[in-house]
């Protein structure tokens, strides 16, 4: 098997990246705490393939050090840094919070060129193993989880069941030394998608806790860091209790709803979906589940309405920016603007192009997926009022189909609202819905916009 090195002081940054990297590369990574033992290491073995590093050790920026280090015993090898970095350079992976793992993922595939077909072809156990620190802390256990007993280690045994609830077994997982569960390595893409999130949640909870040994444990040295990077949670958390409370529940049936068809996606599109998942409080993840919801309340009540028409309700919302994210996790600073535009000076023109484009991009990718309602890939090559594809245009179609332009008018509405000023109240919903009034003069879209004043938020 492949494998990779990290050098990190952070043990829940260390299993969330041994566990990301063994489901998602099929590789084993080695880590070590201390900068001075990575010389040692590589100079006894230069096959490692990749290097993670943090930016930051004991207060101290390590990026030279490890950069002079790596092109000495492993020049050829991709290297990625993980946390604020003053002085990126060209070549070398960034990424700034240790949760975008799925960046991390892609980053590494594509420095090592590697293509679908490889990933696919790499072979791994039956079952794969997961330490017990990613799995503690969630509410119920996501799969079956097994383990080996100390008396019989050669023997996997049942430790849970799938949906179990976790605080009634901690007890007896301690008394007996679980340190390491074991999942089915067919299940690791949703397994690994749940510990991504149920990380990021335990951070930002463990930031805004009074509990100094628990954000010591769980951010070191890097709460400032973390602070602005969970920045998107901190903003959700302002939303109304019952917003809040109907688009986790959005959240939930649309993971529900994926599972049906993610073995049928491409590895890309999987990939895709696994960073939508990682984070399910960014700016992107807040503006589709808003969007949902109130694009269900404009039209729960015409006749055509049914299940169905909810059910793909979730998976355009879902699907029709998730082209995004990666220029969201690349640009924190386009992420607190709210709303994503492509003349923004920090972006490149294929970034500027996937903006653009993206809505005719990911329409063409879920157009051939088995398992997705149809004409999906239509309403989403809509949803920004044209037929085109074109998310810049300021021309609206009267010729598209009615579902893209309620689309449109929800996630207009949704992005000013998630610009606004808080708390969220009537007056600041009157305000947005004149804002709409004044700018879209299409008789058929303005008419659409009378459904917003009916709205509970």
């Amino acid at each position: 098997m492949s494998h990779g090195i990290m050098v990190c002081d952070v043990p829940f940054y260390r299993d969330l990246t041994k566990v990301n990297v063994h489901a998602f590369l099929a590789c084993k990574l080695v880590c070590i705490e201390k900068l001075e033992k990575l010389s040692t290491v590589l100079e006894i073995d230069q096959s490692y393939e990749f290097l993670i590093s943090v930016t930051t050790l004991n207060n101290r920026d390590i990026t030279n050090d490890v950069i002079k280090i790596k092109n000495s015993l492993l020049p050829k090898a991709p290297l990625i840094f993980l946390g604020h970095w003053d002085n990126p350079q060209a070549e070398i992976g960034h990424i700034k919070s240790p949760f975008d793992q799925i960046e991390m993922i892609k980053f590494i595939i594509k420095k090592l060129g590697w293509a679908p077909s490889d990933l696919v072809g790499r072979k791994l156990d039956s079952f794969i193993p997961i330490p017990i620190s990613l799995i503690e802390n969630t509410n119920t256990a996501m799969e079956d989880l097994f383990f080996y007993p100390q008396d019989q280690p050669d023997k996997l045994v049942a430790g849970a069941s799938k949906g179990d609830n976790i605080a009634d077994l901690k007890t007896q997982w301690k008394k007996i030394k679980i340190e390491t569960f074991y999942i089915q390595a067919t299940k690791r893409l949703t397994v690994v998608g749940i510990i991504n999130a149920q990380a990021i949640k335990n951070t930002s909870d463990a930031i805004k806790s009074n509990d100094v040994n628990l954000q010591q444990k769980t951010v070191a040295q890097n709460m400032s860091v973390l602070s602005e990077t969970l920045s998107d949670s901190d903003f959700f958390n302002k939303l109304p209790e019952d917003l809040k409370e109907q688009t986790g529940e959005l959240a939930k049936e649309t993971n529900e709803l994926l599972e049906k068809t993610l073995n049928k996606m491409s590895p890309m599109i999987n990939g895709l979906i696994q960073s939508f998942r990682s984070n399910e409080k960014g700016h992107v993840q807040q503006l589709s589940f808003l969007s949902m919801h109130i694009t269900t309340q404009m039209i729960q009540n015409e006749s055509w309405y049914t299940l169905a028409v909810a059910e793909k309700v979730r998976y355009i919302h879902f699907f029709n920016n998730l082209m995004l994210i990666p220029i969201v996790n690349k640009y924190p600073n386009i992420a607190k603007e709210k709303i994503l535009t492509a003349t923004h000076p920090d972006l490149t023109q294929k970034e500027k192009d996937m903006i653009r484009w993206h809505p005719k991009i990911i329409g063409s990718m879920v157009g051939d997926m088995p398992g997705l309602p149809l004409g999906l890939d239509q309403i989403i090559m809509q949803h920004h009022g044209n037929p085109h594809g074109d998310s810049t245009s300021t021309e609206l179609f009267e010729d598209i189909s009615l579902l893209a332009k309620v689309i449109f008018i929800s996630e207009s509405f949704c992005e000013l609202l998630l610009s606004a000023e808080f708390p969220i109240s009537e007056s600041v919903k009157t305000g947005i819905i004149s804002k709409l009034e004044e700018k879209i003069k299409r008789r058929s879209f303005a008419k659409l916009i009378e459904n917003l004043k009916k709205l509970q938020i």
